[in-house]
């Protein structure tokens, strides 16, 4: 399913271009959702909330993850693509109330050895940013960028340094909320923002 798009070198349907989906999250600190469907419910830790930064969703209350405290420690995840992609580009997926202003992508083959990917800064992250809508209303914002060569991991990492500045509604917040990442196998920027904003309906 979806529209036919052309990348050079290849042609793939927007609906395969993303290969992170429902890829497995093996490790991260992104591990907090809402207790409650109701204002303030606070956050508690589940299971299985990993798993929502790739299942296609981006509604707050069914398919967003919120991080651990960024003043504290690092914030990351690593995702676990299954084999080893070559890998062009990429998208983020963030509550419009709460994301960090910079973040990194390492690629590894053997979830050993990494090796930095991209830096992501304000220039893609706010001002450059697509704002759209979630099914359920909530403001989001979507980053992207193409990596400056193309990359062969098995094993992709988005990592938050400790101590990042990030954008939050309110003084008292010190995490971040990110519904999805997303992997590309080709696409430059405005290409993806097309996508994200156009043709991705989780």
């Amino acid at each position: 399913r979806g529209m036919s798009i052309v990348i050079p070198k290849t042609n793939i349907s927007s609906a395969e271009l993303n290969i992170a989906k429902n890829k497995k999250v093996i490790e991260g600190t992104f591990t907090q959702l809402r207790g409650s469907n109701f204002q303030g419910g606070g956050l508690v830790v589940g299971d299985t909330v990993l798993q929502r930064l790739t299942d296609g969703r981006d509604d707050y209350f069914n398919g967003m993850a919120h991080s651990q405290s960024l003043n504290a420690a690092d914030q990351y995840a690593v995702i676990d693509l299954g084999r080893v992609y070559t890998l062009e580009s990429h998208a983020t997926v963030w509550r419009q109330l709460a994301f960090p202003k910079y973040y990194e992508l390492h690629g590894s083959i053997d979830n050993k050895n990494w090796t930095r990917i991209l830096t992501v800064g304000s220039d893609r992250i706010d001002a450059n940013s697509v704002h759209r809508r979630s099914g359920g209303g909530d403001p989001l914002i979507v980053a992207g960028a193409p990596f400056s060569d193309a990359v062969s991991a098995r094993y992709v990492k988005l990592l938050i340094p400790k101590k990042t500045a990030f954008y939050k509604k309110h003084k008292s917040w010190n995490n971040v909320d990110l519904a999805e990442i997303l992997i590309f196998p080709g696409g430059d920027y405005d290409e993806l923002k097309r996508i994200v904003r156009e043709e991705w309906r989780p």
